[in-house]
């Protein structure tokens, strides 16, 4: 698997060098800059922290998530504590 991190989203870098967006923050109505974008692996999963900052304001993170992957294309976003599907709403 080969995944490259640029501006708080993930792109998987196919064969031919071309990258497809994998994982973004959720979206923010307001300017925001990529605060924090940080990726490690383990035997198991590769996972990544994203996290954007509202311009102007302190801190982070307007919008931010943990993801795990085992392939760099199925995702899953920890929330509440538990792991889910990206996109799923926990129950």
């Amino acid at each position: 698997m080969h995944l490259a991190l640029d501006d708080c989203e993930v792109f998987r870098v196919l064969p031919d060098g071309r990258r497809e967006r994998v994982l973004t923050t959720d979206f923010y109505p307001m300017l925001s800059v990529c605060q924090r974008q940080e990726v490690s692996a383990d035997s198991e999963y590769v996972l990544v922290q994203l996290g954007r900052q509202a311009l102007g304001a302190g801190g982070c993170c307007a919008t931010d998530g943990t993801w795990r992957s085992r392939d760099g294309q199925h995702w899953q976003r920890r929330v509440q504590g538990r792991w889910v599907e990206a996109g799923a709403t926990p129950r």
